[in-house]
């Protein structure tokens, strides 16, 4: 289907670049100049994810002519056979999440401040624990969750101060999230998000709130702007640090910290490297 996609828009002589594992079969088929990969996560560790996927991503790995990874572990796990290996970091839409918002949506509006909150997938990696045990050490905050979910959520439901609103589409984000007063990325450590480099980080910090998250190796390379907690415990304490010791200052400090991640640089980065490979490979071919 892709082939005849790329067919029917005449392309010539594209660069092809993908960010999923399924293409290996792809390269070499549609006169591209050169392949790239960047990988998102360890795929294989997802719930459900078909046992194959690893294999299908080493045979894309023999083929590309570089690997882009977004952490330093899958860095480490990936590399491009023949080819260039870079890490490459999330990318966050500082515009997007930098707009200034005067109306609380409806449904916060009514709700105790402070708000502690999390947006995202509700996956068996988020450590529900963490979330319940913050609502019940700090009952006159609200705790309020948006996203989309992948596994059982009715025990966080039976907490009186915790709030589910659903999906919330990607354009009012920035609305919904910058009335939070600390954001939380409540994490289980395990294969899989050691691999992550989660993107939730750089939108929290956009929005300049406060950040706590467990011990992920791509978020605690932030430690100077992010709260890290080793267990359950630590986290409900980080909560409180977090909601207490908050200021204008630091929240001007985590503003800064995003901007350096913005897409324009990112893809700034990417572009700069992928052009390069262009011309090497055409001047070998001209050679």
């Amino acid at each position: 289907a892709l082939i005849k996609q790329i067919e029917a828009l005449n392309f010539q002589r594209p660069i092809l670049i993908s960010s999923s594992p399924l293409i290996a079969d792809v390269i070499g088929s549609i006169n591209e100049t050169s392949s790239h990969y960047i990988c998102l996560d360890d795929w294989g560790e997802f719930e459900g994810a078909f046992r194959c996927l690893n294999e299908v991503e080493q045979e894309l790995l023999k083929k590309v002519d570089s690997c882009f990874a977004v952490s330093e572990t899958l860095l480490t796990e990936r590399k491009s056979a023949k080819g260039e290996n870079h890490f490459l970091p999330q990318g966050v839409d500082v515009d997007h999440f930098s707009k200034s918002e005067d109306s609380v949506p409806p449904e916060l509006r009514s709700l105790p401040k402070p708000i502690i909150g999390y947006f995202g997938l509700f996956a068996t990696y988020v450590n529900f624990e963490m979330i319940i045990e913050s609502a019940r050490a700090y009952p006159t905050a609200s705790v309020v969750l948006f996203g989309r979910t992948k596994t059982d959520i009715s025990r966080l439901l039976e907490e009186p101060n915790i709030h589910f609103l659903g999906e919330i589409p990607f354009s009012n984000l920035p609305r919904y999230a910058s009335a939070f007063d600390v954001g939380l990325i409540p994490f289980t450590v395990n294969k899989l998000t050691i691999a992550a480099n989660p993107l939730k980080l750089l939108e929290y910090l956009s929005l300049g709130i406060p950040v706590v998250s467990t011990e992920l190796p791509e978020v605690m390379k932030f430690q100077d702007v992010v709260f890290i907690a080793k267990d359950t415990n630590d986290f409900v304490r980080c909560v409180g640090k977090a909601l207490a010791e908050d200021t204008l200052e630091q929240n001007e400090r985590r503003r800064n910290q995003a901007e350096k991640f913005s897409w324009r640089a990112i893809v700034e980065e990417f572009s700069n490297i992928v052009l390069r490979i262009e011309e090497t490979k055409n001047s070998i071919r001209s050679s």
